[in-house]
């Protein structure tokens, strides 16, 4: 692998590593589960928001708001609770 691939493979690696490192300081500092779960959809909704509804990438989501709300109970209600309910249990050595 030449360097370039190298220095671009640590980068995106710092760049997904981080958050996991930070989400695990958190949980042994004593935050909830869910609400660090909760906290990262929050702020990738405030960042990607004005993005989507700039570009009108949300126009005519109104008509399938059913499917949505099935498949945001199923992939993110769903999943949130089970983190919550978890505990941090695997951190507790």
């Amino acid at each position: 692998m030449s360097p370039r691939a190298w220095w671009l493979f640590a980068a995106s690696s710092a760049i997904w590593g981080v958050p996991y490192l930070f989400i695990r300081i958190a949980l042994e500092g004593g935050v909830p589960p869910g609400f660090i779960a909760w906290a990262r959809v929050a702020l990738a909704a405030a960042l990607l928001l004005p993005f989507a509804l700039r570009r009108g990438a949300l126009r005519g989501l109104w008509q399938h708001r059913w499917a949505i709300a099935a498949y945001a109970a199923c992939e993110i209600a769903a999943p949130f609770m089970l983190i919550s309910s978890a505990s941090g249990t695997s951190l507790r050595h």
